[in-house]
C-alpha cells in the first residue's frame, strides 16, 4: 500500500512512521504484559518492561522508517538509527549522573541506553543486508 503513494509522500511520512512504530512497539508490549499479568495472576517486573521496549521501539522505527522511504533505505536506517542512538546517549548521560545515587536505578538506565544503540545498529544492519544480499551472504561464509 505504502509503494502506491508519491515519493515525496512517502519521505514525509518516514519520521512520523518511526515515531508511531516506537510508541506502538511499547503500547504492544503494555497491553502483552498486561494480558500475561491477568491470565497468570502476576505482572512483569517494571525493569523487564524498560528493557524490552530499551530494545524494541528503536529496532521498529528504524526497520519502519527504512521500509516506508521510496529510496535510500540503508542511509534512512542510519539516520534514524542515529536519533535512537543520541537518546540512548542521553539515558546513559543521565543514567551516570544519577550514579553516586542509594538506588541501583541508574544500572538499569544505562543499559537500557546501551540497548537502545544496540537494537537501532541491529536494526540498521538488518536493512544493509536486505540492500546487498550478495555481500551479505559473502561476509557471512567467510567467517
Amino acid at each position: 500500500m505504502v509503494e502506491r503513494l508519491p515519493g515525496g509522500v512517502r519521505w514525509i511520512l518516514v519520521l512520523p512512521a518511526a515515531v508511531a512504530a516506537y510508541l506502538g512497539v511499547q503500547l504492544a508490549i503494555i497491553v502483552i504484559g498486561g494480558i500475561s499479568s491477568f491470565l497468570n495472576g502476576g505482572g512483569w517486573p517494571n525493569w523487564l518492561y524498560q528493557l524490552v521496549n530499551s530494545a524494541a521501539g528503536p529496532y521498529a522505527s528504524v526497520a519502519v522508517a527504512a521500509a516506508i522511504a521510496p529510496h535510500g533505505k540503508f542511509p534512512t536506517a542510519v539516520v534514524v538509527g542515529l536519533l535512537n542512538a543520541a537518546l540512548g546517549l542521553l539515558l546513559i548521560v543521565q543514567a551516570f549522573s544519577q550514579s553516586g545515587a542509594e538506588s541501583d536505578a541508574w544500572l538499569l538506565l544505562a543499559f537500557a541506553g546501551v540497548l537502545a544503540i544496540a537494537s537501532s545498529g541491529y536494526a540498521s544492519y538488518q536493512v544493509w543486508r536486505e540492500e546487498h544480499p550478495i555481500a551479505a551472504n559473502v561476509a557471512a561464509s567467510s567467517s
